[in-house]
């Protein structure tokens, strides 16, 4: 089993091992007496004296042999979350709100490399019409080597004159009706509605305590997991609906949706991916449904690695991953699939609403956004934090970058789990909806960097993540280079000029023989051959060469370097046999896929999973297209790769023949 924060008086004694945080640093960020730690700067086991600050308090414990270099493969404990669906709220005249998803927290015990897990995350309840709200859907891990763990489905909330649905917490009761009962060890009951005053309906247990049953509908709270690193509560219970004229209830903490106050304003949903109850309809308002479920894992990295769900790390090492749907968790070795995509890249969808937009659950601050409208034609909109956040450049277009006046139109900052957007065709206009690809850099903190025949050359790079953003200005009409600070040779950089109108300039390490000298654009152009691209010249690990096609004087320029990273990046090539179809191998499960064919005149195509491959089809860089489903779906994900369906689609992604360039990234 796998503990934290545990205060002992008196003695300790541990047979097998005892594991402690591994920081390469001086201390830990906060400190008590006795906090502990592994210093692998200096290989030494340091304890925290309680004198002094937590730089210069800590000790080194007794005499300490070299430690080995050997990494245990299994077995380990693997900690996780697990939250059902939470209940929808009844509908109608004082209705209860819907009781929270059922939570439980343990760990999977001395799991082994090459176990798998089929993970199930519940749906909230529906509500639909003059009902009970619907009870929502079970989580549950399920695996050969374990015993079945399940979560129950959050009870849906009682209508007038219906009755409270038990669940992981119970349903509320409508005013004329008693609240339902929670399961033991994943929630609590349901409050009952009250017959007097403004008659509200009981709030929807949560996973730390009970609807409120004393007259104001609240929803019981649900319950506090820092298994992501920050402290998050999750599993509130909705509240309940109160009578025209009523103050609103209020929902518990962890996601519960508010009960609906009247006629004058309707309840709330429980939020995605928390568990939380929605909140019970009033006078004229029907409740709303409940919020979706989720399933979090965290284990050491030194031990074993797993693909599955969103990976992230934690400030002390560990990984995370975060399942909002359904999948599957493969555990691997300990040196498998190293890099936690998350931690570099994301997908987010939003959709408009005409005003200052913040859009969150990025898992990061990203320094490159590129945003899509994805119901109808629009340009494409790409920011980053090197330019500035008024510069906008669209990659179907070939025109210089617009600045956008202020108050920065579309636009508005890089945030520290997504970014802000205004009212602008391109990035927020309601009622479209959108998609962003975010990249993670430097936090938009750029350093100078170096060239021949260019200068104000400026650096911004995340090496972990095998991506860099430069800057630089043209100093003469000949070849030239500038550094990229990848720290190794990139395999693929799209370059742009700022302030002119010119194409984009794309490299490809499968584009080209020898020498480099192919390029392709955001198109529908085949490569070209010109010396004018590349001058003729391979990146290397901390210069690209432009050629005097490219490199005009007084021109500024963006270039965008990434690089191929172990289970996480990958740029390729496949040959289409026009029939049977493709099996495409990456190492990892993709969720992001970018590809063109290097013959004739077809399009770029975008796909990713966070859109849907049947539901969103795919994009095209080269144009301002709508969310392409005409084929869907022509391409699915493997936990290995990708597959090109055979026929149908074989003219854009599988011609006999055609050779095509991919860039895959992982979940």
């Amino acid at each position: 089993m796998i503990h934290e924060d545990i205060t002992i008086s008196g003695s300790f004694q541990a047979s097998g091992s005892f594991i402690l945080p591994r920081i390469p640093s001086n201390s830990l960020a906060t400190a008590t007496t006795g906090s502990m730690f592994y210093d692998t700067v200096n290989d030494v086991v340091k304890i925290y004296t309680g004198t002094g600050s937590t730089t210069d308090g800590y000790i080194t414990v007794g005499v300490q042999s070299a430690p080995s270099t050997t990494v245990a493969a299994s077995p380990q404990d693997i900690e996780y979350v697990l939250i059902a669906g939470g209940g929808g709220g009844g509908s109608n005249s004082n209705s209860g709100g819907g009781g929270a998803g059922g939570y439980k927290s343990s760990s999977l015990d001395d799991v082994t490399s090459g176990s798998s897990f089929t993970i199930t995350v519940g749906a909230g309840g529906t509500v639909s019409g003059n009902t009970n709200g619907g009870n929502g859907n079970a989580s549950s891990i399920a695996g050969s080597t374990i015993t079945t763990i399940s979560t129950v489905g959050g009870g849906g909330g009682s209508k007038q004159g219906g009755s409270a649905g038990a669940g992981g917490s119970g349903g509320g009761g409508a005013y004329d009706t008693s609240g339902a009962a929670g399961t033991a060890g994943q929630g609590f009951a349901g409050g009952s509605g009250v017959q007097g005053g403004d008659y509200p309906g009981g709030g929807g247990g949560g996973a730390s305590e009970a609807g409120n049953t004393d007259g104001n509908g609240a929803g019981g709270d649900g319950k506090a997991s820092s298994i992501t690193d920050t402290s998050v509560t999750r599993a509130g219970g909705g509240s309940g609906g109160v009578s025209t004229g009523a103050s609103a209830t209020s929902p518990g903490d962890g996601g519960g949706g508010v009960g609906a106050r009247g006629n004058t304003a309707i309840a709330q949903p429980g939020d995605s991916n928390t568990g939380g109850g929605g909140g019970g309809g009033g006078a004229d308002n029907y409740g709303k449904a409940g919020g979706s479920g989720v399933a979090i894992f965290s284990y050491p990295t030194s031990s074993i690695t797993a693909v599955g769900g969103v990976k992230t790390t934690r400030s002390d090492g560990q990984f995370v991953h975060t399942f909002k749907s359904s999948g599957t968790l493969k555990v691997g070795g300990p040196t498998f699939h190293t890099t936690a995509p998350g931690d570099h890249f994301n997908t987010v969808l939003y959709t408009g609403t005409d005003a200052s937009h913040a859009i969150t659950g990025v898992g990061f601050q990203p320094d490159f956004v590129w945003i899509k409208r994805r119901n109808s034609s629009e340009s494409h909109a790409i920011y980053d934090s090197t330019r500035g956040i008024n510069k906008q450049l669209s990659s179907d277009q070939s025109i210089a970058e617009a600045t956008n006046s202020s108050p920065y139109e579309g636009f508005t900052s890089f945030d520290s789990d997504g970014f802000t957007v205004d009212n602008n065709g391109g990035t927020n206009r309601a009622p479209n909806t959108y998609v962003a690809w975010c990249w993670k850099a430097n936090g938009g903190t750029t350093s100078a960097g170096s060239g021949t025949n260019v200068s104000s050359v400026l650096n911004q790079a995340n090496t972990a993540g095998g991506f860099s953003i430069s800057t630089f200005t043209g100093a003469a009409s000949a070849a030239g280079t500038f550094t990229h600070g990848l720290g190794s040779t990139p395999e693929f950089y799209i370059v742009k000029t700022r302030n002119n109108s010119d194409s984009w300039f794309i490299y490809h390490k499968d584009l080209h023989g020898t020498p480099e000298d192919y390029a392709v654009r955001f198109t529908t152009a085949a490569p070209q051959d010109n010396v004018g691209f590349w001058n003729d010249t391979a990146p290397t690990s901390t210069h690209i060469s432009l050629g005097n096609g490219v490199l005009v004087n007084s021109w500024t320029y963006v270039a965008y370097a990434f690089k191929s990273i172990d289970g996480y990046q990958k740029f390729g090539t496949y040959t289409g046999d026009g029939s049977t179809g493709q099996s495409i191998t990456t190492g990892f499960r993709p969720g992001f896929v970018l590809l063109k064919s290097t013959v004739g005149t077809d399009n770029w195509r975008l796909y990713d999973t966070t859109r849907g491959l049947s539901d969103g089809g795919y994009l095209e860089p080269n144009n301002s297209d709508a969310d392409n489903t005409s084929n869907a779906p022509s391409l699915t994900m493997t936990d290995t790769g990708f597959e090109i369906a055979a026929g149908g689609v074989s003219n854009g992604d599988n011609a006999s023949g055609n050779a095509y360039i991919y860039w895959a990234i992982a979940n």
